[in-house]
């Protein structure tokens, strides 16, 4: 299986970094370690897809500075700025305890009980808390859910469920 499916978007390039090409690089997960074990990086924006030797990164500030096999001046480096950085999931920042990629909640059953009522078709960001878009079988539009306890239960990756614990949080009438 090629590990580049399933890729994980880990970052965005913001702009070139000194005169020898280097990259300053955007975070998604706002950590920084797991860039120092990339060899490999696809770079994409709308259909292009490039994909590069990392050939050394350091970190300024908090702020992944990559250096691309091929890319020794600002003006090459400047032509990739809004490029997403991609890698296999593998290399993506690890998670902690209780933590979940927004891409493995998308697309999960959602139940009460035994009781199919929906899919999380999106994730969106909450004053509070993540909050899980539904989508609820013959209704139309979506309904948001707060990702917390008590709200809702801890995603089952066999079953490809989550449990809504507090069914009134659905009355929407």
């Amino acid at each position: 299986m090629d590990s580049w499916n399933g890729a994980f978007a880990i970052g965005i390039i913001r702009r070139p970094h000194g005169l020898k090409g280097a990259l300053k690089v955007f975070s998604f997960s706002g950590e920084t370690k797991h860039f120092a074990g990339l060899r490999e990086v696809e770079l994409r924006r709308d259909s292009a897809r490039l994909r590069y030797a990392v050939t050394s990164v350091e970190i300024h500030n908090d702020t992944p500075v990559l250096f691309l096999d091929g890319v020794s001046d600002p003006d090459i480096a400047q032509t990739l700025r809004g490029y997403e950085l991609w890698v296999p999931r593998e290399l993506a920042a690890p998670l902690k305890e209780g933590e979940y990629y927004v891409r493995d909640l998308v697309g999960l059953n959602v139940v009460v009980g035994r009781d199919p009522i929906g899919t999380v078709v999106a994730v969106v960001d909450g004053s509070q808390a993540p909050l899980l878009e539904i989508s609820r079988e013959g209704r139309k539009g979506t309904l948001l859910v707060p990702f917390m306890d008590p709200f809702v239960g801890v995603p089952q990756e066999q079953s490809r469920t989550v449990e809504i614990l507090e069914p009134w949080i659905l009355d929407t009438e």
